[in-house]
């Protein structure tokens, strides 16, 4: 291929590039702005695809069907995200589940599968600039459940899992009280932007949890080996001293919820 025709590829397929950023960038700023930090080199995108005319003819394919299927924020994020990375999903496949990083008792196997049977694992990660809080109380738990504020330099530790778009629902309805909340999350795989929840009321006090609720986020969080850091950290959370059975059937509580009954 001779160097003229090469830069003419080049120019070209930048020049739509450059149209599609400002058409996301209009249209829609939280997709351009997630874009734009995807493309980073040291995050998702490898810096010799942003030289290659095919990266960019993949972006302009990714710009067509945003527009043709109206697709949401959340839904033309993991498609571009999985199709650059090539994670070997088709793109049926990528709308069949999306990400959520559980950080709470949903840390725990058992649990986020109480409910969401077909929870899938996927890596742990690390949500910055957010720190871990417990506030309100909590009947099902005998006590303050755990949320996550945004505060510079901090960061929250947690399991990334793939959750079939068909427990999108029951994942609503077991976090009432709370609203859903998209977020860039560190991965061993890169960044994958993810579902999480944040406790509704920002101004709630901050309260203990039960020694139970504990037990579940501590046991989640070395069950998928968490940094050891991270562990003493949850390990160090003064709990309410609560005696008695909380209503949440799993197995890491039967012992627990029997000594009480007694």
């Amino acid at each position: 291929m001779s160097f003229h025709l090469l830069f003419a590829q080049t120019s070209f397929f930048s020049y739509r590039f450059f149209s599609n950023a400002v058409y996301l960038f209009v249209s829609q700023p939280l997709s351009f702005c997630f874009l734009y930090h995807s493309f980073s080199p040291e995050r998702i995108v490898p810096s010799k695809y942003l030289a290659c005319p095919l990266f960019f003819l993949i972006i302009d394919h990714f710009h067509a069907v945003i527009t043709k299927c109206r697709l949401s924020t959340y839904q033309c994020i993991q498609m571009f995200q999985l199709s650059v990375i090539s994670r070997g999903n088709s793109m049926q496949q990528v709308m069949t589940f999306f990400y959520y990083f559980a950080y709470g008792s949903n840390l725990l196997g058992d649990r986020i599968r109480y409910k969401q049977k077909g929870a899938e694992y996927d890596c742990n990660g690390r949500l910055d600039n957010y720190r871990l809080e417990f506030a309100n109380h909590s009947s099902r738990w005998q006590g303050a459940l755990a949320t996550v504020m945004e505060e510079n330099g901090k960061e929250v530790w947690g399991c990334v899992w793939k959750m079939p778009n068909e427990y999108s629902d029951s994942l609503d309805e077991q976090e009432k009280g709370y609203h859903r909340l998209m977020v860039p999350v560190q991965t061993s795989h890169g960044l994958i932007i993810c579902r999480t929840y944040q406790f509704s009321d920002l101004e709630a006090d901050p309260m203990r949890p039960s020694p139970h609720y504990k037990l579940v986020i501590l046991e989640g969080a070395k069950e998928h080996k968490l940094p050891k850091d991270y562990i003493k950290k949850l390990e160090s959370i003064p709990d309410n001293g609560f005696k008695g059975s909380v209503d949440v059937d799993i197995p890491l509580l039967a012992k627990l919820n029997v000594k009480t009954e007694m």
